[in-house]
């Protein structure tokens, strides 16, 4: 069985929207510490603002693993995905206006579907591509 074509467009989205996180992330970050307004804001959150920061950086490090683990038929890649997809709508709760974490958690939710879908649960348990991958054994 081939990867489902719902696996292979919801990892690859994960993938570009990772990188382009990280660059646009990396390109606007002095500029965000340097914005009194962005800055007045973030500190009134419960969390610290060092730690927002490297929460962002990681979610979006973890989907990248993650995705990546996808494209490769690991299924912990996406357990991680909808595991961490919880933990980050949890903390969104107590620190992102309600119309942020409602979109991220709708479209975890969407992914959610595609990833853990009949043909996707078949691919990442292997019952189907092991058989068709395996070599042919001898004298059979």
């Amino acid at each position: 069985m081939k990867r489902p074509t719902s696996v292979t467009v919801t990892a690859w989205i994960l993938i570009v929207v990772s990188v382009l996180f990280v660059l646009a992330g990396l390109a606007s970050l002095s500029k965000t510490l340097d914005n009194p307004k962005i800055m007045a804001e973030m500190e009134e959150s419960i969390i610290p603002v060092p730690a927002q920061i490297t929460l962002s950086f990681a979610w979006v490090l973890i989907l990248l693993v993650a995705a990546v683990a996808m494209l490769k038929t690991q299924n912990w890649g996406r357990l991680v995905f909808a595991g961490w997809g919880v933990v980050s709508v949890g903390i969104g709760v107590f620190t992102s206006p309600m119309a942020m974490v409602g979109l991220e958690g709708a479209i975890i939710v969407i992914f959610a579907l595609f990833l853990f879908g009949p043909q996707a649960n078949a691919w990442f348990a292997g019952s189907l591509s092991d058989n068709e991958n395996r070599p042919p054994v001898e004298g059979s």
